[in-house]
């Protein structure tokens, strides 16, 4: 029996890791649709000035939200250059400081033409150790030189990213012809939606139905059909206090026979309609249904159902109206009369 707990525990974490792998959503972006400055010549006024940077190109990534966030980045660049060892590529992301990604792969004696790779930390090879170092096209995915793209993990990705390409040497010149960013996006909740874009981050809900448009989705809005609430539940029965019929007594069904606005589970009368809930004798029946509403008599209501059956001990026959100190008084006038015997 010992033996199968390594096979039982290889298949739980192959579970997790598979269903972790579904609960991720990959977004792409590239300069051509998001960007600026997708074609710019290297260095910055080639080909009569051949040293020096770039004009940086910029991907704008659209607002995806406070919650996005980046599990991984991959990067491509496709270039043109006819030393391409003189060529080093530099990334900036939204509020982080420039992060090289290659610098003359193969040192600067490689005359070799061209790049077109992606940076992927994931890859097999660095690119530093790959085919661009030497004079075989510098085409692949490839792991980044220096500084892993894993650095950016966990950041929000929304913003501004640019790229900056330098050339450092001189009487060669080339240009961008094409770059992109492909994120993966966490989805805490594995419903499709990337946490800044769900509308219930913990709850899936592919459709993201918001049936009040208050931007909290139907599956997660404690009040679905009332717009603006502060999602305060303080019975914890998943029904909001702005739309709660009994907002401190958890009653997630919400039943209300008598259609007063008040759940049976805290209605002083609940097959009775009293919305002002009147209890003059603070017996815990509304005067409407309490068989006397002056006299405080909590155990016999004659059948009313709350708060429990009794004996009516408090008030002798409560459900007829008959007041104590009578009780009281035809209880002892047998035992005076035994007395005077």
């Amino acid at each position: 029996m010992r033996k199968l707990w390594p096979t039982f525990l290889l298949g739980v974490a192959l579970y997790f890791s598979a269903d972790r792998a579904v609960a991720d959503v990959i977004e792409e972006f590239t300069c051509a649709a998001y960007g600026t400055g997708c074609t710019n010549v290297i260095p910055a006024g080639a080909p009569i000035v051949t040293f020096g940077a770039m004009a940086p190109s910029v991907i704008t990534v659209p607002n995806l939200g406070a919650d996005a966030t980046i599990l991984d980045v991959n990067v491509s660049i496709k270039l043109s250059h006819n030393w391409r060892g003189d060529v080093t590529a530099y990334l900036w992301a939204p509020g982080t400081p420039a992060q090289e990604l290659f610098s003359n792969p193969g040192t600067s004696q490689n005359n070799a033409n061209d790049i077109d790779v992606t940076l992927d930390d994931e890859a097999a090879t660095n690119i530093f150790l790959s085919p661009c170092a030497g004079a075989m096209a510098c085409v692949g995915t490839f792991q980044p030189e220096t500084i892993p793209l894993s650095t950016l993990d966990g950041k929000n990705p929304s913003g501004t990213w640019t790229l900056g390409i330098t050339d450092g040497g001189s009487n060669d010149t080339g240009a961008l012809q094409a770059w992109s960013i492909r994120l993966t996006l966490a989805d805490g909740d594995d419903d499709g939606v990337q946490d800044g874009e769900d509308n219930c981050i913990d709850t899936a809900n592919t459709n993201q139905a918001d049936g009040d448009g208050d931007g909290i989705g139907d599956a997660c809005d404690v009040c679905p059909a009332l717009a603006g609430v502060d999602q305060d539940d303080p019975d914890s029965d998943g029904v909001g206090d702005e739309c709660d019929n009994c907002p401190n007594a958890a009653n997630s069904d919400q039943p209300d026979p008598d259609n007063d606005g008040r759940g049976s589970a805290c209605d002083n009368c609940p097959s009775v309609a009293n919305f002002d809930q009147a209890d003059t004798d603070g017996d815990a029946f509304g005067d409407v249904c309490d068989s006397n509403p002056t006299v405080f008599n909590p155990d016999d209501q004659g059948g009313e159902p709350e708060p429990g059956p009794g004996t009516g001990a408090s008030c002798g026959t409560c459900a007829a109206g008959t007041p104590l100190p009578m009780l009281v008084s035809v209880a002892i006038l047998p035992i005076l009369r035994r007395r005077r015997r």
